[in-house]
């Protein structure tokens, strides 16, 4: 066993306060070609030899003279300089053996020492050494590059408990390391389902139980202070070293933004679609709408016209008349009724198809707020307390009636969401505030029912409705959406079941005058 294949040989610093038995000890080293460059009797003087040169190895007596003996020097010279040792004893007792088995020593000596046993134990020690620190290197350099990945990485030991977790997945899990170590992985790394519960069966746990590596899986994971779950990414594999399972790794990244990217595209491209399909119906359905509205008010007229002849009429023929004309004017009432609703979707429609913004609108924020407040205080009233919280906000680009228009839906959809007749116990509120780079925040946020995770991918589409059948067509969050992206702005949703939903709208400041009128001069 070489210890020093090439370059000057180790060095070695004795600690044996009996003059002797030290210089036995230094020219036996001398003449097994080390370095015994040093001997010290005492804890000061071993202490000041190691700051004026560290040693490869120290071979320390248990006992030396002064207040501080091998054991507690050894210790020191462990902490502070990370130097080997070797204890030499006349006294191998189990009390001292423990005692000195805390400086974590590579081997024990006891005198008198032959020849032998000293470069056996010399060259055994410095060998397990020089492992330990290129294990340690290993350790570290593997340990930075899985700290300095991206993608966040946490393994655990075979019974399912935190052993590793790097800054990507303190980042991501919104924990540190300390806190986490030694944990159940489910306390840590919380998967759950669509409804929000605790996953059961997770990859982790097959690759532990069934040895499964699981490459690409995707989930839902509740972060701590994280209001929804996250998307995740994942790859999970076991732990095997020589056939024998030791835990299991997964390897994850956040992918929330790019789904919720990739939702909106979706999203986008199916309401282009939909906008096609929707201008052609609006269009087929506008023209007869209007023959059977006008021909309802030349139906209307009649009714009267006849109504003044029945009255000519004998008594018998005339209140069979006046019954059968009352019974056809309620039709044509009912009739009349379904053609302004129908109006109402077609207009929806045209609005969804052509939400033109121009290029000079702008509105105040608190006035069309109030405006949509006054237009909903009917439905709201019985349902719930409504409060504001408008901070003074710049301009909007977007003219006051197809911002009210916006708001006028998400109160809508706000009271909705609140049984009649539990005012005391909700509240929506409405907010304003400036957001950075030249943008307003709207926010509705009431505390209703909420809408199922799996829903809410869903409420921007044409004609999806949760409410009950009739009571609505479904185009207000879409005719909503449109305005606002025509505008240069969006909307997003989020909620909770139980707990209530918050509509979001960003719009983009509208230009000040006199910036429109210094462009158009440099122009």
């Amino acid at each position: 066993m070489e210890t020093h294949p090439a370059g000057p040989p180790a060095g070695i610093l004795i600690v044996e306060d009996e003059r002797v038995v030290a210089r036995d000890l230094q020219q036996s080293l001398q003449g097994m070609g080390y370095d015994a460059f040093a001997v010290a009797s005492s804890s000061d003087e071993a202490l000041a030899c190691v700051a004026r040169r560290t040693p490869d190895l120290a071979l320390v007596d248990v006992r030396i003279k002064g207040d501080v003996d091998g054991i507690d020097t050894a210790l020191a010279m462990r902490d502070r300089f990370d130097v080997p040792v070797v204890f030499l004893t006349a006294h191998a007792d189990d009390a001292t053996v423990q005692r000195a088995a805390r400086s974590t020593p590579l081997g024990y000596l006891v005198k008198p020492i032959r020849a032998a046993e000293l470069k056996s134990a010399v060259e055994i020690s410095l060998y397990k050494h020089q492992m330990e620190v290129k294990l340690r290197q290993s350790e570290r350099w593997f340990s930075t590059t899985l700290r300095s990945l991206a993608d966040a990485v946490v393994a655990v030991d075979r019974e399912g408990r935190v052993r590793f977790l790097n800054a990507a997945a303190e980042q991501v899990l919104g924990l540190v390391a300390a806190q986490a170590l030694g944990q159940p992985v489910e306390a840590v790394l919380r998967l759950v389902d669509r409804a929000g519960a605790p996953l059961i069966s997770t990859p982790l746990r097959q690759a532990l139980a069934h040895g499964d590596v699981v490459q690409g899986w995707k989930g839902s994971l509740q972060a701590p202070g994280s209001r929804r779950p996250l998307t995740i990414q994942d790859s999970v594999a076991p732990i095997v070293d020589a056939g024998l399972p030791l835990g299991a790794v997964i390897v994850f990244r956040d992918v929330t933004a790019q789904e919720e990217s990739a939702r909106r595209l979706e999203l986008t491209d199916r309401l282009a679609a939909l906008g096609t399909i929707a201008a052609g119906v609006g269009h087929e359905v506008n023209t007869p709408l209007s023959v059977i509205a006008a021909n309802v008010n030349v139906l209307q007229d009649l009714t009267r016209t006849l109504a003044g002849l029945a009255d000519e009429a004998e008594a018998p023929l005339r209140l069979k008349l006046v019954d059968e004309l009352d019974e056809l004017d309620d039709t044509l009432v009912d009739v009349a009724s379904a053609v302004k609703r129908i109006d109402g979707v077609v207009a929806d429609l045209r609005a969804f198809t052509h939400p033109v913004v121009s290029g000079d609108a702008q509105c105040d924020v608190a006035r069309a707020v109030d405006w949509a407040l006054r237009s909903t205080a009917h439905e709201l009233h019985y349902r719930t307390r409504v409060v504001t919280h408008l901070e003074p906000t710049p301009k909007v680009a977007l003219d006051e009636p197809r911002l009210g228009q916006v708001l006028v839906s998400l109160l809508v959809n706000a009271g909705h969401a609140i049984a009649p007749g539990k005012r005391d116990q909700h509240e929506v509120t409405v907010s304003a505030r400036p957001e950075g780079a030249g943008q307003v925040r709207l926010e509705v946020r009431d505390t209703g029912s909420g809408i199922p995770p799996e829903l809410l991918p869903r409420v921007f589409e044409p004609f999806f409705t949760t409410r009950a059948p009739g009571a609505g067509a479904g185009l207000g969050l879409s005719v909503s959406h449109a305005i606002v992206t025509a505008a240069g702005g969006s909307i997003d949703v989020a909620s909770e079941v139980g707990r209530g939903t918050t509509f979001t709208v960003l719009l983009p400041a509208a230009h000040r005058q006199d910036d429109r009128s210094k462009a158009n001069r440099s122009g």
